[in-house]
């Protein structure tokens, strides 16, 4: 298995070309999911990493565990960036079912 040093929000957000408010969102909804933890990096820094061995997670584990935690609806809806968010992930879920669930995570 490959090891990679746990990852920065910072680093997310600029490999992912994305806005560092969604990747906040997306953190916290996958580490209360249990899909991610925060571990402690050098210089006060906070990174995350998956919470399981990345060799078997699968996209219907994350989407299963993300569907199945806390208020779906707890942000503020109507926004322009939560619409946006919405769609985002509205897509993934539409993705995802429609090709093989069982596809890993580190296969994508």
């Amino acid at each position: 298995m490959l090891y990679r040093a746990a990852a920065t929000n910072h680093r997310i957000a600029r490999e992912l070309n994305l806005p560092l408010t969604i990747v906040h969102y997306l953190l916290g909804i996958l580490m209360d999911a249990g899909i991610l933890y925060s571990v402690n990096l050098e210089g006060n820094t906070t990174g995350y990493t998956p919470a399981m061995d990345i060799e078997c997670i699968s996209i219907m584990d994350v989407l299963y565990a993300v569907e199945h935690q806390g208020d779906s609806h707890a942000y503020t809806a109507g926004t322009l960036l939560t619409q946006a968010l919405e769609d985002s992930l509205d897509g993934f879920d539409r993705a995802a079912r429609a090709c093989n669930g069982e596809r890993l995570i580190k296969d994508l």
